[in-house]
Parts: C-alpha cells; sequence; structure tokens
C-alpha cells in the first residue's frame, strides 16, 4: 500500500514529543549578542522543579547591557475599502466577507481565476496573507516542479513586494529554503520513495536597535516555473517609547525552569537541556492576536535530549524588569 503524506512547511516549524512542542527554527542571529559574563561553559544549574531536567549552561552572556528601547505597536484598523485597494495591488477583486472570527481574519476570493486566488487581513494585527491554494497546496504531485535558484528566488520575491506595494526597507533576507514537501511513502518504510519540493520561501527579518525581532512572519511563496503563489506579511509597524530596565539572566533562568516562558515547553519531557546560546530579542506576537508594544526577551537555545533523540530546543522567557 502507497500513501502520500504531505509536509507543509511552516513560518515557525513545530515538532511535537510526547505532548513537547519544541521550535525547530532559530529565527535571527542569537549569538550574535552574546558576549563574555561570570558563567563557566559547561555550568549545570539545577531545575528548581525537581521533575524537570537539569540545565546544562555552556553559553556565556553579556551584562553590560541593563537597559533596551521599548516600542510602541503604530497600528489602525483598516476599513473595507482600504483592505480592497490591498487587494487591488495583488489583482484580486471580489467581495471581502469574514472567515475566521475569532482570529479576526477577512478574505477575498477571486473566482474569475483558474485556479481561484485570494487574499486575507486579519483585523486584529493588519497582516496580509496572499494565496494561490491549489498551487500553493496542491493535493498530488507527480512531477517535481521547477522552482528557482536561491539568487533567482530572492529577485522573484523582491520584484513582487515591490509590484504589490508590500515591500520594506527595514528588512532584510532571513533565509531561502524549502517551504513544502510532498513524498510518496510504502508501508513499512523508513525513507520516502520519492519526495518533491514544491515551493520554495524567501523569508524576511528585521532588527530594532541592533537585537533581533522574533515571531514576524514575512515570506514569499514561489512555485513551478517561478511563479509567486503565496505571501505571509505580519509586519507590524512601530517606534519609540523611552527605554526600560532588563531583568537579569539569572531571574529569566529561574522562569524558564519554571516553565513561566512565552509559550511553555513541558520541560519534564526530556532527559537534559544544554543551552549553548542566551541572547536578546524582541517578541511579537502571532497575527491572530493583538498586540500594543514590543517587548523584550531572553532567548535561551541549545539542544534537548529524549532518549536516543536530540532536537534543537529554543525558549523565550519576557526580559523586561517587573
Amino acid at each position: 500500500m502507497i500513501n502520500k503524506k504531505l509536509i507543509v512547511g511552516t513560518l515557525l516549524a513545530i515538532t511535537l514529543l510526547g505532548g513537547c512542542a519544541i521550535s525547530m527554527e532559530i529565527m535571527g542571529n542569537i549569538s550574535e549578542q552574546a558576549e563574555i559574563s561570570e558563567y563557566s561553559s559547561g555550568q549545570i544549574l539545577n531545575s528548581l522543579d525537581s521533575s524537570n531536567p537539569d540545565i546544562i549552561l555552556n553559553a556565556k552572556f553579556t551584562k553590560d547591557r541593563t537597559t533596551v528601547p521599548l516600542y510602541d505597536i503604530k497600528f489602525e484598523k483598516l476599513d473595507t475599502d482600504n483592505i480592497k485597494k490591498i487587494a487591488e495591488s495583488f489583482d484580486i477583486k471580489g467581495v471581502l466577507e469574514p472567515y475566521i472570527k475569532n482570529t479576526g481574519e477577512m478574505r477575498i476570493v477571486d473566482d474569475s481565476y483558474d485556479p481561484q486566488r485570494q487574499i486575507s487581513y486579519y483585523s486584529k494585527s493588519g497582516a496580509i496573507v496572499y494565496s494561490i491554494p491549489d498551487k500553493e497546496f496542491p493535493n498530488s504531485v507527480e512531477v517535481q516542479p521547477v522552482l528557482p535558484s536561491k539568487e533567482e528566488a530572492i529577485i522573484i520575491a523582491d520584484e513582487f513586494l515591490e509590484k504589490t506595494n508590500t515591500y520594506q526597507k527595514d528588512a532584510f533576507i532571513k533565509n531561502v529554503e524549502v517551504n513544502q514537501k510532498q513524498q510518496v511513502w510504502k508501508s513499512g518504510a523508513t525513507k520516502p520513495e520519492k519526495s518533491y519540493d514544491v515551493t520554495t520561501a524567501v523569508r524576511y527579518a528585521r532588527n530594532f536597535d541592533g537585537i533581533p525581532v522574533y515571531g514576524d512572519e514575512f515570506s514569499v511563496i514561489i512555485g513551478d516555473g517561478g511563479e509567486v503563489v503565496g505571501m505571509v506579511k505580519n509586519w507590524r509597524e512601530v517606534e519609540p517609547s523611552g527605554n526600560v530596565q532588563l531583568r537579569t539572566v539569572e531571574n529569566a533562568y529561574e522562569d524558564l525552569c519554571n516553565q513561566n516562558t512565552v509559550y511553555p515547553v513541558n520541560l519534564a519531557e526530556f532527559d537534559t537541556v544544554t543551552i549553548n546560546d542566551i541572547s536578546l530579542g524582541y517578541w511579537m506576537e502571532p497575527r491572530i492576536y493583538e498586540q500594543n508594544k514590543v517587548v523584550p526577551i531572553y532567548v535561551f537555545s541549545g539542544t534537548a535530549t529524549r532518549g536516543k533523540l536530540t532536537d534543537p530546543f529554543i525558549e523565550y522567557v519576557y526580559a523586561l524588569e517587573s
């Protein structure tokens, strides 16, 4: 028996291990801010919760920076006419209708195209998502699509953003990678019989005051023949709002052990957690949530082991002094 498994690339890849979600993607250069501190490499810090594993600290961190800028979100919800103007920049016309109420998503579907095209606007964040669903997420692939090289993909993506008035001067290329694979498996096999790269993603990122921003979603998805088949842009505009005091890394570590983090991980699922990098970042909420301020975070990243498995580990802890 032959099954097809669809592996959908996402902006933030998550792997589930026994109910524990571990981020598989470290966004930005998280080691860029790392410098010397009083911590000793290889030091084992005992967890405050006996059910959690000990955490091996294999990282250095500067204490030179005790304050960072705080940022306010500049956001005004668009009315129907302005949303339709955005849609027209993607050559999409149609009726704007509520799609998923609790996420604030509204959608225009243009059936004049074959296959149809659509654009979504998220009223809680101002995010925009463009898609040709049948090409971005095809039901089946029999032949390897012709995808552009990394250099070609960047040119295609930048030109598309310019054309649709969605280009951001403060954005830089984060990576260019396969966004979606489709694989054919035989029952009992340990590797796929066939594997197709369906789309390529050009992903963008930004820094505030030299500090990486985490949580932004800004990608152009390119399919067969170099056609842009999707775009997501959750890129909130900000303005400085004074400076704030940072808490100590030691206090942030206590929160990590107590799973008092931005998106808690069940540390008890692991035998050992090794922290290889600790750095500063800023946190942006997903597009389905409202957000008024951009706050600093400490980024703890490394590896987590569970039996014979070792996976990338990353957790975010709020860095504001309470």
